[in-house]
């Protein structure tokens, strides 16, 4: 149900309403609606339906649950297990090419060189290793330089010349370039993950615990909230320089109005005497060695809604809320996961000058 449609039926009339709620609910419902209307009619301000003291704060509860964010840019996505230096090439303020860099990216790292909505189609990048043993190149030769620099005129020496590579970005507003290297996968780097996976399982433990639940209601403006969630155990896998870690939570979610008489007015919930809905939960931890011989890595949560959070009061759909409340545990899991994976020896597996 989308937010038009909640507003049509509770405006709609109380009997639609009334069906929903337990005689007691209605009794109080009808006290409170009576004190209001008696209030409204003093009022000079224009009449409002009687509805809108239910209504307000499920409008206010669905745009706050319906409000997507959207992100445009063109970010450089190092999926190599080393540490990469990059530049672009693109069309600038009145339509004149510029070459820029460096952006030095670190395995795993995704890093943003345009913000904002992409105005071109096309783009050009390059990329080396420090030391320039690994290159990711194309066709179009550029200028550039050893420090950070932004050319425009694309004149110099021969030797500072690189290969660039075209991007097509068709009619995307944001787009994901990937720097991949499967001859830079050093086979005992792989060996090294596999080694410490109970330590990344510990990790992930300590970070993200089987379950959760709120202590009391929670205010987040209109109405109130309670929830919790629990999780089944994590499930570890290898792959080249990727560490996948998985799990599914289980979740539910009430939702409250203002008290009356010192009861808690409930509006609806998921997940509450029925079965619980779920997420599935994907984490891909990129990890490689830096010049200096230290295990990195940059970890990406992924997400997935099967089975959604439809509030028993007219079906509205609360999976964004839930989705906030999931995320910022897994940021703090993938965190952990990048601050402490340094804590892994690599030089018993790793030779770093054949990897630069």
């Amino acid at each position: 149900m989308n937010l038009q449609e909640v507003v049509a039926i509770f405006g709609g009339g109380r009997r639609k309403v009334m069906k929903h709620f337990d005689p007691i609910s209605i009794t109080i419902w009808r006290l409170e609606l009576g004190r209001r209307e008696s209030l409204l009619r003093r009022a000079t301000a224009p009449e409002r339906s009687p509805m809108s003291v239910i209504t307000l704060p499920l409008v206010f509860l669905a745009l706050f649950l319906f409000c997507p964010t959207a992100r445009a840019e063109l970010n450089f996505w190092n999926l190599s297990p080393v540490t990469i230096q990059t530049a672009m090439h693109k069309q600038g303020a009145g339509g004149k090419w510029q070459t820029e860099g460096w952006w030095t990216i670190k395995p795993g790292e995704r890093v943003t060189v345009i913000g904002g909505d992409l105005t071109n189609r096309y783009y050009y990048a390059y990329a080396e290793t420090p030391g320039g043993k690994w290159k990711w190149e194309g066709s179009t030769e550029l200028c550039v330089r050893y420090e950070e620099f932004t050319i425009v005129d694309n004149t110099c020496e021969a030797d500072s010349l690189r290969k660039f590579d075209k991007i097509d970005t068709g009619d995307a507003t944001s787009f994901d370039y990937k720097f991949n290297c499967p001859l830079c996968m050093d086979p005992g780097l792989v060996n090294a993950a596999r080694q410490n996976i109970p330590f990344l399982e510990a990790l992930a433990n300590s970070a993200a615990p089987l379950q959760y639940r709120t202590n009391d209601w929670q205010d987040i403006g209109p109405v109130d909230i309670q929830y919790g969630v629990s999780r089944s155990p994590f499930r570890l896998s290898v792959y080249g320089n990727c560490v996948t870690i998985s799990t599914r939570l289980f979740y539910w979610l009430s939702v409250s109005h203002t008290r009356l008489f010192g009861a808690r007015t409930g509006l609806g919930s998921c997940g509450v005497n029925e079965a619980q809905p779920w997420a599935d939960v994907t984490i891909r931890v990129i990890f490689g060695v830096t010049p200096d011989g230290r295990l990195a890595s940059k970890t990406w949560p992924i997400l997935s809604f099967p089975s959604r959070c439809n509030l028993t009061i007219f079906n509205i759909d609360a999976t964004g809320y839930v989705q906030k409340i999931a995320w910022t545990q897994l940021e703090r899991l993938a965190a952990t996961i990048d601050t402490r994976i340094g804590e892994i020896n690599v030089s018993q597996f790793v030779n770093v000058k054949k990897l630069y």
